[in-house]
């Protein structure tokens, strides 16, 4: 049996993850909210799931960061931002 944990951060605050291998499978423990407890193959399917949206999500920073991209806000908006970045200086 081993078990491992990460402090997770998210947009409600901080939530601690908890690992572990019971005989043969995996127990997902989300604070004191959830539980999942699942086997090798699905744990491996989890695995992909997660693999797969953190791909998306570097590919589309990177999309996002490519030459000629362009972005569309308010005119209010682009100048409230000039004008706080003018502040800052």
């Amino acid at each position: 049996m081993s078990l491992t944990f990460e402090d997770i951060r998210h947009d409600g605050g901080t939530h601690r993850v908890e690992v572990e291998i019971e005989g043969d499978q995996c127990v997902l423990r989300f604070g004191s909210s959830f539980t999942l407890r699942v086997n090798e193959a699905n744990l491996n399917t989890l695995r992909e799931m997660i693999h797969d949206a953190s791909r998306d999500l570097m590919l589309r920073e990177d999309d996002l960061l490519r030459p000629g991209h362009t972005f569309e806000i308010p005119e209010k908006d682009f100048i409230r931002h000039v004008n706080q970045s003018h502040d800052e200086l």
